[in-house]
Parts: structure tokens; C-alpha cells; sequence
């Protein structure tokens, strides 16, 4: 997750460290301290408890993020990130260097319109390629009359929506307020 994602609280951890923090112990040969950063909340889910970032700055280059991204592949078969705060260049990075990615929006026109250009913007970084780019469409039902039906998603983005997650506002505000999982 980014520098100031709530995910580590979430979890069941206060953030304790900074990308940059997280950067600098990435790339030192103090293995003890990166290790330290990273929060086991089950035996298949480690988090690296991060969130403590500045708000108004950015908080890393994309190279320092890539040295946490190449940290963690070796250790773990599968890295998720969150890329919602992250600066342009960094969320550029990613892309180039993902192996999947998932593009999360709501049902709404606007930010369907925002998904289907960054559709387009991933496969230019991706060198035209549109493979292993999928959809999820969180939050329906949220505004029913105002929401784009499924099928119309589908036509426009020229792909059906790999998961469809209803709106369940007490269950997220819960697992986000109480660490409930």
C-alpha cells in the first residue's frame, strides 16, 4: 500500500514507516530492520505496515520504490499494490513492471471514464499489450439509478469485470475502524 494508506491500521498494526524509511532499509544490508517493517496479520498475508508519510509530500522516487518492490519479490510469490496516493512516475513504474494488474472503479460515468483511459495509458506503458489487465467493480448498488449496468461496462471497456464487489458500507467502515478482518 502507499505512504499513507490506513491498510496497516485495517490489518491490525499502527503504520511504522515511511516508504522512504522502507526504501533506505530495502537496499541497506541491515536485513533485521526491512524485516521489522514488514506485518504478518495471517500466516499468507504480510503487510509492509506503512502510512506514516507526509500528506503533502511525495513521499518516494519511483527507483526507491522499485528497490521495496524487487526487496519483497524475493521473499514473497506475490506482491499487491496499492497505487491510489501514489505519484504518477512511481504508479508508471508499476505498470511497466507488473505482471497483472487490476483496475478498480465504481459502476458511476465518471469513473468509468477514468478507468477505460487508464486501460488505454497501461497498454501504452505495457507496449500495446492488453494481457493480464482486468476489472473490478466495487461499490455497486451504492447509486443504483445513476450506475451503468454491467453490460454497458463490458461493451465500453471491451472487457467483462472479473469481480463485482456490492456496497457494504458497515462491513468496510467496520474492518477499517475495529481491525476486523
Amino acid at each position: 500500500a502507499g505512504g499513507t494508506s490506513y491498510l496497516s491500521v485495517a490489518m491490525g498494526t499502527d503504520p511504522v514507516t515511511t516508504l522512504a524509511e522502507a526504501a533506505r532499509a530495502a537496499g541497506g544490508t541491515d536485513q533485521d530492520s526491512f524485516k521489522r517493517m514488514i506485518y504478518a496479520s495471517s500466516d499468507k498475508l504480510s503487510v509492509l505496515a506503512s502510512g506514516a508519510d507526509s500528506l503533502l509530500d511525495d513521499a518516494i522516487t519511483p527507483d526507491a520504490f522499485e528497490h521495496i518492490l524487487t526487496k519483497l519479490m524475493v521473499t514473497y510469490p506475490v506482491v499487491i499494490v496499492d497505487l491510489s496516493g501514489s505519484t504518477a512516475s512511481v504508479k508508471r513504474m508499476v505498470m511497466h513492471k507488473a505482471h497483472e494488474v487490476v483496475i478498480v472503479s465504481t459502476p458511476t460515468l465518471p469513473s468509468l471514464r477514468s478507468a477505460r483511459s487508464l486501460l488505454h495509458e497501461i497498454k501504452d506503458v505495457r507496449g500495446g499489450s492488453e494481457k493480464e489487465i482486468e476489472l473490478v467493480v466495487n461499490m455497486k448498488d451504492q447509486a443504483p439509478n445513476l450506475e451503468v449496468a454491467l453490460s454497458d461496462i463490458t461493451a465500453a471497456l471491451g472487457r467483462k469485470p472479473v469481480l463485482t464487489v456490492p456496497f457494504l458500507p458497515k462491513l468496510f467502515a467496520t474492518a477499517e475502524t475495529h481491525n476486523r478482518k
